[in-house]
């Protein structure tokens, strides 16, 4: 009987191993295919939302105003280096992106505007909207926001 119990621990620790093996950080990174960001402020005037797509190889920009008459749309678009890329993608080890709520806080509340990041993989699409500068955001997407802040400025002129 104790045999039984001692093969039966063995089988099953072997089995447990296995399936934990995967882990679910690297496998987002490395199939990831889109990481879009973007901020809103609603009560403002100019060019007040701006949205930019990220893909392996390129990077577009869209800025976009309430006003259009006076701002019209504002495209752009630059290649980034497959190192920018995994820069980007690796911000994501550690975080269990598609299990975080899609709001938090209160964006956009009281015009302190609105920042938002969606990762798209082949199994899942997810987004995730917070305030802009409030207390109530993630820490664990702060590095990854500031990087996609700072990407988003090297595009001077359409913004």
């Amino acid at each position: 009987m104790k045999s039984k119990f001692l093969l039966f621990s063995i089988v099953f620790m072997i089995l447990f191993s296995f399936s934990c093996n995967k882990d679910e950080k690297t496998a987002v990174n490395k199939t990831m295919t889109k990481i879009r960001y973007g901020t809103s402020f609603g009560e403002c005037m100019g060019y007040c939302m701006n949205e930019m797509v990220i893909e392996q190889t390129n990077v577009k920009l869209k800025s976009t105003s309430w006003d259009t008459a006076n701002y019209p749309v504002k495209q752009c678009q630059k290649s980034i280096s497959a190192e920018k890329w995994n820069e980007l993608t690796g911000l994501t080890y550690g975080i269990s992106f598609n299990s975080l709520d899609s709001i938090y806080g209160c964006p956009d509340c009281a015009d302190g505007g609105a920042e938002w990041v969606e990762i798209t993989t082949p199994e899942w699409k997810h987004k995730v909207t917070v305030d802009y500068s409030g207390p109530n955001r993630p820490v664990v997407l702060e590095a990854l926001l500031d990087s996609l802040r700072a990407l988003k400025t090297t595009f001077k002129g359409c913004e």
